[in-house]
């Protein structure tokens, strides 16, 4: 981790980097594709749940899908969302002023409320289930307001790469995160 931070953040050395964590996380994304594409019913660009070769095979022969893992999945994600605690500020220490955390506890609940941030956390717990990672994003946006506005919203774990090796699951121990960022040409 202390060989990225030492690092210029020049625009070659931050391709380089990238390039990297491409490379690094290919396999994993493989995976996450796969697991994806089960949860969906998604086979050979096909809805079902059976393969080309295999619906070949069959011939005339009903073929029934069952798809236990999707059930599975929102199980564990209707679960989270029953028992999901609600965030709370608290002081940093005793010299700390106990109203300053209500008054942000509440900011906390009034930009959740107020940016459908609840439906991005329960889409980035479930990419996390599926695909082994989810991601949240807490931005400011000035695309629908002038004035600007706070926006949550989940992103997806393909377009997202992890430099470093982060070990706790916040990944506040990682180096650095570089979200890839769909544009048009205009």
């Amino acid at each position: 981790m202390s060989d990225i931070k030492n690092k210029d953040n020049t625009a070659i050395d931050i391709t380089r980097r990238y390039a990297q964590a491409k490379v690094k996380e290919e396999p994993r994304r493989t995976v996450r594709e796969r697991c994806f594409s089960y949860v969906n019913n998604w086979v050979d660009g096909k809805l079902g749940q059976w393969t080309t070769d295999t619906l070949g095979k069959l011939g005339n022969k009903p073929a029934l899908s069952f798809n236990a893992i999707k059930k599975f999945v929102n199980r564990i994600c209707g679960v989270q969302a029953q028992n999901k605690l609600d965030e709370k500020a608290y002081p940093r220490d005793d010299q700390s002023d106990w109203v300053m955390a209500e008054i942000l506890t509440d900011l906390l609940k009034f930009v959740k409320d107020n940016t459908n941030g609840e439906l991005a956390i329960k889409r980035g717990f479930r990419d996390g289930v599926i695909g082994d990672s989810g991601y949240v994003k807490v931005e400011w946006s000035d695309e629908f307001d002038p004035l600007g506005e706070i926006v949550v919203k989940s992103v997806s774990p393909n377009r997202v790469y992890v430099l470093g090796s982060p070990e706790l699951l916040d990944m506040s121990d990682g180096a650095e995160i570089i979200e890839e960022i769909p544009m048009s040409w205009e």
